[in-house]
């Protein structure tokens, strides 16, 4: 992500605490051995501004789903993704 520079790293305001927590999950199969490991990011909605961050949604994953009818779109109208 960093190499990627998919996010800007800022300081936080004075007397401001942080909106998100990470959350993380192993993900196990029938024998009780790891699958995969998730992690997310939760808003802690009681924090939030309204008018500021009230309607906002973060996500950092992308359905798979989606991608699939973004790029069906492209190729259907002839676009270009960049």
């Amino acid at each position: 992500m960093d190499k990627n520079e998919a996010w800007d790293l800022v300081e936080l305001a004075a007397g401001r605490k942080p909106m998100r927590r990470n959350v993380l999950k192993k993900k196990m199969n029938e024998k009780g051995k790891v699958e995969k490991y998730k992690s997310w990011l939760v808003e802690k909605v009681y924090s939030q501004l309204s008018r500021i961050h009230f309607g906002d949604i973060f996500s950092h994953v992308a359905m798979l789903a989606s991608i699939r009818l973004l790029l069906s779109i492209v190729a259907t109208f002839d676009f270009e993704v960049e």
